[in-house]
């Protein structure tokens, strides 16, 4: 008897999660019971175990509990979710149509790619032709509804003065020509008349307004 006896309390301290936080000053009274954060002991009466609960709730041990990586034993039932991002349809359909295309052109070139003949003077001179007529539909719009010139200066790796045109219209930006200025970049009687030839390329009547950066060439060209 007195084997099942103390073999009782410890069966019930397993199952209970409370008894995380208390225990049996005497293994033979189940009633007494001892807190382990203020060595309390209280006798089984309602009350003083009510008292306790109220204790437990003092400011201090509240700013304990506000840093989030605090666990208790009910957060290992509770299952966080972690945040998920819905694909939209384009993403999905993008990644696979570019899937089947690469394994298109590696199956392509595994096969039987074009010959550098063929890159070199056909297949070149057909995608000049495509890039001509491409051109060819923005200066259309250009002469309904004008024009932008946008001029820009850089320096390349060898210390070359360029200047890149480009036009932009309602149907978007074409790049037209890059030209090397280096010896007439500061110049800015040479900068206008680079700038006047291109307006006259064309067209003075479809260009609404020239864009260039702030350098002080483009301020004298203007």
């Amino acid at each position: 008897m007195a084997t099942d006896a103390a073999a009782g309390p410890s069966t019930v301290r397993s199952r209970d999660p409370g008894w995380k936080y208390n225990f049996l000053p005497n293994p033979l009274d189940k009633n007494s019971v001892v807190c382990m954060f203020y060595q309390k002991e209280t006798n089984g009466d309602e009350q003083e175990s009510q008292e306790d609960d109220e204790v437990m709730e003092i400011p201090d041990q509240k700013n304990k509990r506000k840093n989030t990586n605090v666990k208790g034993p009910l957060d290992l039932y509770m299952t966080r979710k972690g945040k998920s991002v819905q694909k939209c349809i384009n993403e999905a359909c993008d990644k696979e149509i570019r899937g089947r295309t690469i394994q298109a052109i590696a199956a392509f070139f595994y096969q039987g790619p074009p010959t550098y003949h063929e890159l070199r003077v056909p297949l070149l001179k057909n995608e000049v032709e495509k890039v001509d007529q491409w051109v060819e539909g923005h200066k259309v719009e250009w002469s309904k509804f004008g024009c932008s010139i946008m001029a820009d200066g850089w320096t390349d790796r060898k210390q070359r003065s360029l200047i890149n045109f480009r036009v932009n219209g309602s149907k978007g930006t074409v790049f037209m020509e890059s030209n090397d200025a280096s010896s007439y970049m500061k110049t800015g009687q040479k900068v206008f008349e680079l700038l006047d030839n291109f307006v006259e390329r064309i067209g003075e009547g479809n260009v609404v307004q020239i864009i260039t950066d702030n350098g002080s060439n483009f301020k004298l060209a203007g």
